[in-house]
């Protein structure tokens, strides 16, 4: 029989996970749309693919009781990839010009990490480590040849399918705001918004970035380390806090991306899927069953240390 936690936490991780599973349909039948080219849809396909592995993560770590500050930060990250999928998927006109954007950004930065290991650049990479860091390499390095690497690189980002978008990056890159920063969005091509906010104000997604995306990068970076309502007295006047492992905030944590979730994943179906029918009543479901189970507060109870009965 199981317990009130283990009642708990399967719900709210089916209920995560069943909504993935929604998205994973979604996904593949995004690319079954033959009015999409299919090379530029790929990246769409892609990037929704990232935010489903994240919130697929979540819901394993709600199962496992890990609601911490680990699965904090992965919030953040879908959060992220939230926005960026909503702006993609926001406007039907532009989608493949925007997924060309991100491959062409992806290739971009993937070949950035190999850049210091090019031939021509070697010498000055074993000068950084020995004078930065203190880490004499010696010619070790000389025995790297990412030769063919860098080919394949180059010949895609120097592939005609990318001309327009290497240009535009070269003009976004030397903007003002862009000059001395290390990535430029692919979002931020074509005079779109310079960061995440900026975005979530242009696509009326403010109030998600306003109320969730900045709690959130509090534990990203570090910032939220002592949380006073996680902190308790006993009637010996001892502070006592949750131990690791514990599954408390299982409301805070899951039911912003049962919302976000539901209304992304509904943009995509009216606009992108031609049989969308079933699955458009199968992701209602998902959010009426979770309105009838869930509660308004959080179901752990920090001051008995223990969990209110899940309703029958």
């Amino acid at each position: 029989m199981k317990s009130e936690e283990e009642k708990w936490l399967t719900f709210y991780s089916n209920t995560m996970h069943e909504l993935v599973d929604i998205g994973v349909t979604i996904s593949i039948d995004l690319m079954k749309n033959e009015d999409l080219n299919k090379i530029n849809n790929f990246s769409g396909y892609m990037y929704l693919k990232n935010l489903l592995e994240i919130l697929d993560s979540i819901s394993i770590n709600i199962a496992n009781g890990i609601t911490g500050t680990s699965t904090k930060t992965l919030n953040r990250v879908a959060l992220e990839y939230f926005f960026g999928a909503y702006y993609l998927f926001i406007k039907k006109t532009h989608y493949q010009k925007k997924c060309k954007d991100i491959a062409f950004i992806s290739i971009l930065e993937e070949r950035k990490g190999f850049e210091p290991f090019y031939k021509e650049n070697l010498k000055k990479t074993s000068e950084k480590l020995k004078n930065q860091y203190k880490i004499d390499v010696g010619s070790k390095l000389s025995n790297i040849d990412y030769s063919k690497n860098q080919k394949k690189y180059d010949q895609l980002l120097n592939h005609s399918d990318f001309k327009e978008v290497k240009n535009e990056y070269t003009r976004t890159k030397n903007k003002d705001f862009f000059k001395y920063k290390n990535i430029v969005p692919w979002y931020s091509l074509w005079d779109g918004p310079n960061n995440i906010e900026i975005l979530s104000r242009q696509t009326e997604t403010w109030n998600i970035y306003d109320s969730l995306y900045r709690n959130f990068s509090l534990y990203l970076h570090g910032h939220k380390t002592i949380e006073i309502n996680r902190i308790h007295k006993d009637s010996k006047g001892t502070l006592f806090t949750y131990a690791i492992g514990t599954p408390y905030e299982l409301n805070f944590i899951t039911s912003p991306f049962i919302y976000i979730c539901h209304y992304l994943f509904h943009k995509i179906l009216n606009d992108y899927i031609i049989e969308k029918d079933e699955l458009m009543i199968r992701l209602d479901e998902v959010l009426l069953n979770y309105f009838k189970y869930n509660p308004k507060e959080d179901p752990f109870d920090p001051i008995t240390n223990s969990f209110k009965p899940f309703p029958e």
